[in-house]
């Protein structure tokens, strides 16, 4: 029986609806220690995988090495729950990052997955073509050695060596690491479809989540991929409480606790930690539209926003995520009508706050959705790939090489 896939996103950004940080917390709000007992319950709920957004700083580049590293210290505090890693395209070598990447991947033995990113605003279609390079070579380095033979005792041989000149890069004993993209806008959905085999989406009406969920099934099609080795996994923002009541209740709270002054402080750090009044906001934003850190998804609807000031800071306030209200039974069938309904595969839960907002989904709404047979009771395995039912991705190389092989031999 089919079965949702669920994930969390770590309380590492300020996208969730109350932003505020704890006491004795740094500026940026959090600390390992936040990371390591979010990442634990999930695994106990028998989540697929943790992710960490891959628009935590909008202008670090630096930031990819720092996930990685945060995620392998994750990898030691857990053993089975998968562990999604950002690494942006633009400013690392694609050596360097596949060798990243297969360390987390060794570490945690077949628990890694790679969610690929660009932050230049430049010519969307050679950005994507830049970007479908990329990958590639990322994943031909990862592929270079073939399946261990364990019948005998050599370290390496070089006729099980692809031709791909990366001298050092020493292929891991697990699964490749599961690309994971995020799907902004339909000009995404070509190279998601190509090469991604988890895409994290933003949907909040149903019927055009069904829609936009069968056309990105098609044109894995297209592309000759099993529609099932494509997951569609919607972001989700769940509030629940014991009653209805409570949980419109906890909601408004919520939305009160994020005001305007605190979303300015986010954009401060942002524009170069510059203090910014409202006056002033109108003055620096459209200085930055072009920037090359600056991401498309916030660009847009700044740049609508910025028509009206009323409005503008009207959304500040708002979140820009499928917010699911009600009950456990409520927040249940919900997630039970789109997943049936074919609008998507699983979800990506964002707690509306640490760490009580995930406490009370893993406590009310997982206990539900395993009542109904909706979720695991067990992980079907050890590796990411096990969690979500795909498949070990073919070996492109090797395959030509094998091919060529047997024609030669049947030749004579």
């Amino acid at each position: 029986m089919r079965q949702m896939k669920l994930g969390v996103f770590l309380p590492t950004g300020n996208s969730h609806l109350s932003n505020r940080r704890r006491q004795g917390r740094g500026v940026c709000g959090w600390d390992l220690s936040d990371c390591q007992r979010v990442a634990v319950k999930a695994e106990q709920a028998k989540f697929d995988a943790v992710f960490m957004r891959s628009d935590e700083s909008l202008f670090c580049h630096s930031q990819d090495d720092e996930s990685v590293k945060l995620l392998i210290s994750l990898a030691h505090v857990t053993n089975r729950i998968g562990l999604v890693a950002p690494a942006c395209c633009d400013y690392s070598d694609p050596y360097g990052l596949a060798g990243s990447f297969s360390s987390l991947a060794h570490i945690s033995r077949g628990r890694a997955g790679w969610n690929p990113g660009t932050e230049n605003n430049n010519d969307r279609n050679i950005l994507t073509e830049r970007t479908r390079d990329y990958i590639d070579l990322v994943t031909s380095l990862w592929a270079m050695w073939e399946v261990e033979d364990g019948s005998n005792d050599l370290l390496g041989v070089v006729d099980k060596s692809n031709k791909l000149d990366a001298a050092g890069m020493e292929r891991t004993a697990y699964d490749q690491p599961v690309l994971v993209q995020n799907i902004l806008s339909d000009r995404d959905i070509e190279l998601a479809a190509r090469s991604a085999e988890v895409v994290l989406v933003r949907q909040n009406n149903e019927q055009q989540a069904r829609l936009f969920y069968s056309k990105l099934k098609e044109k894995a099609l297209d592309f000759g991929k099993c529609p099932s080795q494509l997951k569609v996994v919607s972001c989700v923002v769940p509030v629940v409480a014991e009653t209805t009541e409570a949980a419109h209740e906890k909601y408004h709270l919520l939305k009160e606790s994020r005001q305007s002054e605190k979303r300015l402080e986010s954009f401060n750090s942002e524009l170069d930690r510059e203090r910014t009044t409202e006056s002033r906001l109108q003055q620096v934003l459209p200085e930055w539209f072009n920037h090359n850190g600056f991401r498309n998804a916030s660009i847009e609807p700044i740049r609508e926003l910025m028509e009206v000031e009323s409005v503008l800071f009207r959304r500040l306030n708002d979140c820009d995520h499928r917010v699911v209200i009600g009950t456990a039974t409520q927040v249940a069938d919900q997630l039970e009508d789109w997943f049936i309904g074919e609008a998507a595969d699983g979800f990506a839960i964002i707690p509306p706050y640490f760490p009580g907002g995930f406490d009370d989904f893993v406590d009310l709404v997982v206990p539900e959705l395993k009542f109904r047979n909706l979720f695991r009771a067990e992980y079907e395995g050890a590796t990411l790939r096990d969690h979500l039912g795909l498949s070990r991705p073919v070996n492109e190389l090797a395959k030509q090489m094998i091919q060529f092989s047997l024609s030669y031999s049947f030749s004579y």
